[in-house]
């Protein structure tokens, strides 16, 4: 995690310690174990940038309008939502942060932390970084599509090569602001301990509005879908007939009587396979 001839904490983390008061955890063994739940030993690497704030940037300077004007409440957008989505999934109790910052600068972010509390932090770090970048733009009162950012979530043991979840993590994000049009804020995601470290081998990545519309779904597959059942309904979902795998979806579903949970009605977008893969870390307070 830190080269012995680092400092205890480097900079970024001293700012986080000052800012929510808690100290980052000494090591990735002691990040997992600030987790929830039975898998306190897999973490989540998040990695988040900008949609293209170089356009918007060059048709800042166009419209007459300094750069610096919103630089540095972009940069200071980023900190915000950083440590507001810190503060969402802090054990008030505990002194360890549950994020660990890596790099935090401009429109870029790259945190650790228990994969637990990834999607909460994800999401809520997106929505807040977004609606702050967009209060700066609307103050400039110029008329200028207003950027958002995407990130990525890449799962894995806690002891899996740091290095290559951030390759990993760079080439999910490409894929999900080219799935955004590099204007919809997109989620994109992988669980390395099931799929392997290839990004080709993730689900789609997901606007962020859909995941948000989808949340109490997730949560109630989280509480109302057992381990066992959840296995098996991945299983039959997985049937190389996909008719055959969904009527033995919707079967197993009616006689758990998990329909409403699994196939909620007016759901937009909803696609099983990937609610399900969310709902395996989707944890909300």
């Amino acid at each position: 995690l830190r080269r012995t001839d680092e400092p205890k904490e480097a900079p970024v983390e001293l700012r986080m310690r000052a800012e929510t008061g808690r100290k980052a955890a000494d090591d990735f063994d002691e990040l997992a174990a600030t987790g929830t739940g039975d898998k306190r030993n897999h973490l989540a690497h998040v990695v988040a940038d900008g949609n293209a704030f170089g356009a918007f940037f060059e048709a800042l300077i166009r419209s007459g309008t300094p750069k610096e004007a919103v630089s540095a409440a972009l940069s200071e957008a980023t900190w915000a939502a950083l440590i507001e989505a810190t503060e969402l999934v802090s054990d008030t109790a505990g002194f360890v942060s549950r994020v660990l910052p890596h790099l935090v600068g401009g429109d870029d972010l790259l945190v650790s932390l228990p994969a637990s509390h990834a999607w909460q932090f994800t999401t809520a770090f997106l929505a807040s970084f977004n609606e702050r970048v967009r209060t700066a733009v609307h103050a400039l009162e110029v008329e200028l599509p207003v950027p958002t950012a995407s990130a990525a979530i890449v799962i894995a043991h806690q002891g899996w090569p740091f290095n290559t979840a951030i390759e990993l993590g760079e080439a999910l994000l490409h894929r999900a602001k080219a799935v955004g049009g590099g204007t919809v804020s997109t989620v994109g995601w992988i669980e390395v301990t099931r799929r392997g470290a290839d990004a080709r081998a993730a689900f789609d990545p997901l606007p962020l509005d859909v995941i948000t519309e989808w949340a109490p779904h997730l949560t109630r597959i989280g509480s109302a879908v057992s381990t066992s059942a959840r296995h098996t309904i991945e299983e039959q979902l997985a049937d190389a007939d996909g008719l055959h795998g969904g009527a033995a979806v919707k079967e197993t579903a009616r006689r758990l009587g998990l329909t409403s949970v699994l196939f909620p009605a007016n759901v937009p977008h909803w696609h099983l396979p990937q609610a399900l893969d969310i709902a395996r870390w989707w944890f909300a307070s």
